[in-house]
């Protein structure tokens, strides 16, 4: 009674295995990417320090996606040096990348 169990599940395993890692890779093509293109230090003093930061977002969805702002928090290995909020609204087109200069 229990002989063909085994073989099916030898059968369906690599099926289900793929079809997840499958998944996977098609749920990661659809986020929208950003990447960090420069930062500059462009001043520092005992209580402030001013970055210059360049980065693009890539959006892969079919209409446009807005950026209401972003956090940011610059560490040198583990250690916090400066954190905030950046408040910018802007529309990147559908398919499309931005490159934005903060």
């Amino acid at each position: 009674m229990f002989r063909g169990i085994p073989m099916v599940l030898v059968i369906l395993f690599p099926l289900l295995t793929a079809c997840q890692g499958t998944g996977e890779v098609v749920e990661s093509l659809h986020h929208p990417v950003v990447v960090v293109d420069l930062v500059r230090l462009k001043g520092i003093g005992a209580d402030y320090a001013t970055c210059e930061v360049v980065f693009t977002i890539r959006n892969p969805y079919s209409s446009q996606l807005t950026v209401a702002g972003y956090d940011y928090q610059l560490t040198s290995g583990e250690t916090p040096l400066l954190s905030g909020r950046y408040e910018r609204h802007t529309v990147v087109a559908a398919n499309d990348s931005a490159i934005f200069l903060s």
